[in-house]
């Protein structure tokens, strides 16, 4: 009845629309490979057991040990400032265009000096910043001012590493960042035919030395035979990040005759699989370098909900709930004069705070806790979705709140809203509060599934529909 794919058909349409004109280009896995492939994905995991420890759900591995910026990002809990968008690499995988020298930038807000981006970091709470670029050494003068004005505002309160490709890296300039309070360097050695001498100058000079790169497929001996060659230079952790398609990148991957996903963003299969044989690789082999798989769908899952979750903190009422995913949801009631009185008079009734419930007259609005003793009347019940996004200036097309960092800079929040409303049955209804307002626990897809089926609810979606609203899924996505 419900497709255990999840929203197979809706991240294809999604997909589709992307990539438009080069969507029929586009080498997308076939329907019969698909077993195929999920069963060398399931041999690697298996295999993996007996080695790593996945965690945020399932889609990240080894976490038994990672860098302390990759824990913060997990934690929801790191801003990143790109210092300039300007690259002196070429790397056929980067997903935009770097040749514009352009102000600090982070979540769509510009900062022209350090003093207001330390503000921002103060004033949403972040535990950890990084400078990426394009390439920060092209800026080094700004970047050392940011990081020194981070430092000594901040304190040990954040965490703050940098990322480079190093190809401008000298000795002198990695002893320049550490005295600015430069904690972790991430170098991209893919960019520059995986040569070791950057990491080698920084060695010694920054206390975490982190490689991170794409996982090619056509490197994998490359990097397996790299490994303890890493260990030996300095290299603490090694970070592997799956390749995804953008429409800068797409004539260049399509040459090498990738086989790609469907999912939130396309990406190439055969990139997952080579982190996998690499991480199996580093263990079977006792490197002892610690091997970090970034998937896409933890990217997606975790660090966009981070940025959310920070942002609707301002923008959420007494009568709204946060959701796993970051977003705003509300629920609303609907239904005759008599029905919506008597739901007022129990809620007014059972509820100690008068804000948990919004009265517009024709609708209720009410908080997750008082929709229980609601349900026993016979009303209408819906839901609906809003997104925040923090932005530099208005558009003056949704609600919004100003937000001032300090005296001289201030950054809006606006809200808007994702979906209509989702009018629930009665049965959907009663399991949504089971499952979704009683449970605060993270669970997987196959929960609601179970539930649907349980309860007989034919032919409907849209408790599945919510749960992407509502939940961050587990796993690795499913090869589509």
């Amino acid at each position: 009845m419900n497709d255990k794919r999840g929203s197979k058909s809706i991240f294809i349409e999604r997909n589709r629309s992307e990539y438009k004109k080069w969507y029929s280009e586009v080498n997308w896995i076939k329907e019969e490979e698909i077993d195929g492939y999920e069963i060398e994905r399931s041999t690697l995991l298996s295999e993996l057991e007996n080695y790593v420890q996945w965690g945020y759900h399932a889609s990240k591995a080894d976490v038994s040990s990672l860098s302390p910026g990759c824990r913060l990002c997990g934690e929801g809990e790191w801003s990143c400032l790109f210092i300039n968008n300007v690259c002196n690499a070429r790397c056929f995988y980067c997903p935009s265009k770097q040749d514009d020298v352009s102000v600090p930038t982070t979540s769509a807000v510009t900062f022209q000096n350090p003093e207001d981006y330390v503000a921002y970091l103060r004033r949403f709470n972040y535990k950890g910043a990084s400078i990426s670029g394009g390439e920060p050494f092209l800026s080094f003068d700004k970047t050392l001012r940011f990081i020194k004005t981070i430092r000594k505002e901040l304190g040990n309160e954040i965490y703050i590493w940098m990322y480079t490709n190093g190809i401008l890296a000298e000795k002198e300039k990695f002893k320049e960042l550490a005295s600015a309070g430069l904690d972790e360097v991430r170098f991209d050695i893919s960019a520059a035919g995986y040569r070791l001498e950057p990491v080698k100058k920084a060695a010694g000079i920054i206390r975490n030395i982190t490689v991170e790169i794409p996982a090619i497929p056509e490197d994998l001996e490359i990097i397996r035979e790299l490994l303890p060659q890493m260990k030996n230079a300095g290299v603490d952790f090694l970070n592997l990040h799956q390749i995804r398609l953008t429409d800068y990148n797409f004539s260049k991957l399509k040459k090498r005759g990738y086989t790609f996903l469907h999912g939130p963003k396309a990406t190439v299969l055969e990139s997952e699989l080579t982190a996998l044989k690499v991480m199996l690789h580093s263990y079977k082999e006792k490197i002892n370098l610690p091997v970090n798989y970034c998937s896409y769908i933890y990217r997606y899952r975790f660090q966009s909900r981070a940025a959310r979750i920070k942002q609707t903190a301002f923008f959420t009422h007494p009568h709204e709930t946060i959701t796993e995913t970051g977003l705003i949801r509300n629920i609303i009631l609907t239904g005759t004069d008599a029905q919506l009185n008597s739901v007022r008079e129990t809620i007014k009734r059972i509820c100690l705070n008068g804000e948990f419930y919004k009265d517009e007259g024709d609708a209720l609005i009410i908080h997750e806790t008082c929709l229980k003793p609601a349900l026993k009347f016979d009303v209408n019940v819906s839901l609906n979705y809003h997104a925040t996004k923090l932005r530099n200036s208005l558009t003056y097309k949704f609600p919004f709140k100003e937000i001032h960092l300090n005296n001289n800079k201030p950054v809006f929040v606006e809200r808007g809203r994702i979906t209509p409303d989702i009018a629930l049955t009665k049965k959907e209804a009663q399991v949504f509060e089971n499952i979704f307002c009683v449970n605060n626990q993270p669970f997987r897809k196959e929960v609601v599934e179970i539930e649907i089926n349980r309860n007989r609810i034919e032919n409907s979606n849209r408790l599945m529909e919510v749960f992407e609203m509502e939940k961050l899924d587990h796993g690795l996505y499913p090869y589509f």
